[in-house]
């Protein structure tokens, strides 16, 4: 249910809380993150790019992860993961 909490606003309307916890899509492992290796703001369009190492399962990944500015705090892109 945590992860709910930082998706954004946008997510949160098209996938209601208690389809999310019981859906087998959104049961996923994102791992442990390791390290942020980079970080690409677009101020216009009020996103960001984080690019990082994640270890799933002992194996080290580059992954990019969709930071969107909703309601004055930074949210995960729920599309970015699960869409």
């Amino acid at each position: 249910m945590k992860l709910y909490s930082y998706l954004d606003t946008l997510f949160q309307r098209k996938v209601p809380l208690n389809y999310f916890l019981i859906h087998p899509d959104f049961d996923i492992d994102l791992g442990k993150l390791v390290e942020v290796t980079s970080i690409e703001m677009k101020g216009a369009k009020n996103l960001a790019f984080i690019e990082c190492i994640i270890e799933v399962h002992q194996k080290r990944k580059i992954v990019v992860i969709t930071l969107k500015s909703d309601f004055g705090g930074w949210k995960i892109e729920g599309e970015s993961l699960f869409g």
